[in-house]
């Protein structure tokens, strides 16, 4: 009993060094050095290697710290790279009520993924006409809110007041609070746990033990008898494609549907109300098989989406499975996993691809995509894809 409330005071004492932190006033910034080597075409791994032979060091205790700030140095200066491609020679402001002033973005659109413009993001407009570095013609604008193609910024209230509609270089930043807080962790960690907690030594490796390999043929050879995934499964047979050929081996299967994809004017997020309304469908199904809704659970990347199949379920006054995006899913694991895609127009495609997104629905649209195609065409190979017609199965990704 004591041993249990020595170790249980430890773990209070362990968790308390990491509550209630606050942020150290250092900034933690990129050396010039280091933005020269990221910057410099050719010879930019050399230079790295060179000014910080940590990164291709095996890591340990004493190249800890400056081998994990030189990553987030490096990921910060990526970041920048994107978010700068929104910098224009000219831009000006357009007033939104009271206190914002408004920016829109043309011919872009405010995708959920970086180098995406996000609330708290900068804006540093700079009078084209002057000295680029005289601070004094430089003004600071915080985003506020994102909408669908358009930004609300909220500046300085001298220049809030005064503005009338004039011209000024603008230049885009992200909030570098994020990454001071991880900096910041680091130095925490190495400070506050031991050397043989980050770097667990005494671990050995034996040999596999020797198992019975004369199997008694008249006993079961099942290595479980009693399959909660395999009852599952037996209870779904009739909501599952069937094959006449294919054993059962895998437990994915893949419903083709075409639809429209849409997303509201004030927001850069998308749903689709016809797929959202097919998962509803499938749900249901499942319920009528005895599934209970804490075994199912519904994926889907989009925010709108989300909200638009929980909308359904409320309407029809149904048990609500766990629903929610990629992020919200993890660590929260389902017996059955129903993934809402969301995407589908073709015309999306060049600004899907530029932006790193790697999700739609349009099965068509879907096989573009390498990942997507190899799901797709298990499913097709192993009779387990329902829906639509495919076209033919030879793709050349972008």
């Amino acid at each position: 009993m004591a041993d249990y409330f020595h170790f249980r005071k430890y773990e209070k004492y362990k968790r308390s060094m990491f509550n209630n932190l606050q942020l150290p006033n250092e900034k933690f910034e990129v050396r010039e050095p280091f933005k020269q080597a990221f910057i410099t075409e050719g010879y930019q791994k050399d230079m790295l290697e060179n000014m910080f032979p940590s990164l291709t060091e095996e890591l340990n205790i004493n190249n800890y710290t400056i081998r994990f700030g030189t990553l987030l140095h490096l990921e910060e200066m990526e970041w920048l790279g994107n978010i700068r491609k929104h910098n224009r020679e000219r831009g000006h402001f357009t007033r939104k009520g009271r206190y914002y002033l408004r920016l829109t973005i043309e011919n872009e659109k405010l995708s959920e993924c970086r180098p995406s413009l996000v609330i708290g993001d900068i804006i540093k407009a700079k009078d084209p006409w002057t000295d680029s570095e005289n601070a004094e013609h430089t003004y600071e604008g915080v985003i506020h809110k994102g909408l669908f193609n358009r930004i609300l910024l909220k500046f300085d209230a001298n220049f809030q007041q005064k503005y009338s509609g004039e011209n000024y270089h603008l230049e885009f930043y992200f909030s570098r609070y994020g990454y001071r807080e991880q900096h910041h962790a680091v130095l925490r960690a190495i400070k506050n746990l031991s050397e043989q907690f980050l770097f667990p030594s005494g671990a050995r490796t034996r040999g596999c033990p020797q198992l019975n390999i004369h199997f008694d043929e008249h006993r079961d050879q099942t290595i479980e008898e009693d399959s909660r995934e395999a009852e599952i499964l037996t209870q779904l047979d009739d909501l599952l494609p069937q094959s006449r050929t294919q054993a059962k081996t895998h437990g994915i299967s893949f419903r083709g549907i075409r639809s429209e994809d849409m997303q509201e004017e004030a927001s850069p997020s998308w749903c689709n109300f016809y797929e959202a309304k097919q998962v509803f469908l499938m749900t249901v199904k499942l319920y009528r098989k005895n599934i209970k809704s804490e075994s199912i659970g519904i994926i889907t990347p989009y925010e709108k989406q989300v909200k638009r199949l929980r909308k359904l379920f409320d309407d029809a006054d149904v048990a609500m499975a766990k629903i929610g995006i990629v992020e919200d899913s993890q660590g929260q694991e389902r017996e059955i996993i129903l993934i809402s895609t969301v995407r589908s127009s073709k015309e999306l495609i060049p600004s899907d691809v530029r932006h790193g997104l790697g999700f739609n629905k349009n099965k068509d649209v879907l096989l573009l995509d390498p990942y997507w195609y190899l799901i797709i065409k298990h499913c097709v190979d192993n009779d387990a894809y329902i829906g639509r017609d495919l076209p033919e199965l030879s793709v050349t990704f972008m």
